[in-house]
């Protein structure tokens, strides 16, 4: 087994080497982009909404929320063209950084090096603190009135939602509340570009389960009661929420607060 983990870490090692000499920086935190939004947040919210469509039984089952209030028909076209706009413009954000400061520019490290278990460790738990202190009150502020009305009002129109729906926000939410928490925090550390990776697709991913509305799947639980109230369980990891006391307590139901 440990014969097989070295062979697998030195093959992972050789291939990221060939393409740190290969390509520029800014061209390959491009690709990390691109794979991120394909394999963590499109592959697998289509393998659950096929899941959805072929299993209802097994989704009612396993799901707080009746079928009835999720995205069907034209809604879910509209949903999935939404998430689709997001990603091309994240996308276009990167290239034109890219374009304006050069292709050899990253702030993430190019580093033909893999970074080492520990590094990694440290990376990707102060990305997480920080992710969730930036995400936790933008998403605080975006539930004020005026900005809830005209921006984040998107994404809370499906009140039972799918894991497309971690995609469905508005360009501008997307941008500081979906994109910024996930870059600013390793970019400001100059962090391995692989460290950054890694917590890009690990986040996105976790972000789709959350959404799926499975209650066995990541924190889904209380992120389909979010959706359903509105008004609690506004973190990712629910320490803020548990600092604010924004968290049901004693497995208590949030109060509906929606402006629908």
């Amino acid at each position: 087994m440990i014969g097989a983990i070295d062979i697998l870490v030195n093959h992972l090692a050789n291939t990221w080497q060939d393409l740190v000499e290969q390509y520029p920086a800014g061209v390959i935190e491009i690709g990390i982009s691109v794979f991120v939004s394909i394999f963590a947040l499109i592959v697998p919210s289509t393998i659950f909404l096929l899941i959805d469509t072929t299993f209802p039984d097994f989704a009612r089952r396993h799901k707080k929320q009746a079928d009835a209030k999720r995205p069907h028909g034209v809604q879910l076209v509209k949903c999935i063209l939404v998430v689709i706009l997001n990603i091309t413009l994240a996308i276009a954000t990167v290239v034109l950084s890219k374009v304006r400061l050069g292709w050899d520019y990253s702030p993430f490290r190019a580093d033909p090096n893999l970074p080492s278990a520990g590094r990694l460790l440290l990376d990707l738990v102060y990305a997480t603190l920080c992710r969730e202190v930036m995400v936790y009150y933008i998403h605080r502020l975006s539930h004020w009135p005026w900005f809830y009305k005209h921006i984040h009002r998107v994404h809370h129109e499906f009140q039972a939602p799918i894991g497309f729906v971690a995609g469905y926000i508005h360009p501008i939410e997307s941008e500081i509340n979906g994109g910024a928490p996930l870059y600013v925090p390793l970019a400001l550390r100059r962090a391995h570009m692989l460290s950054y990776m890694v917590f890009f697709f690990g986040t996105v991913f976790y972000v789709v389960l959350d959404h799926t509305g499975y209650l066995f799947l990541g924190n889904a639980r209380a992120h389909d009661l979010h959706h359903e109230r509105v008004n609690c369980n506004f973190g990712t990891i629910g320490l803020l929420d548990w600092v604010h006391g924004t968290t049901p307590k004693d497995g208590g139901v949030c109060r509906r607060d929606r402006d629908d």
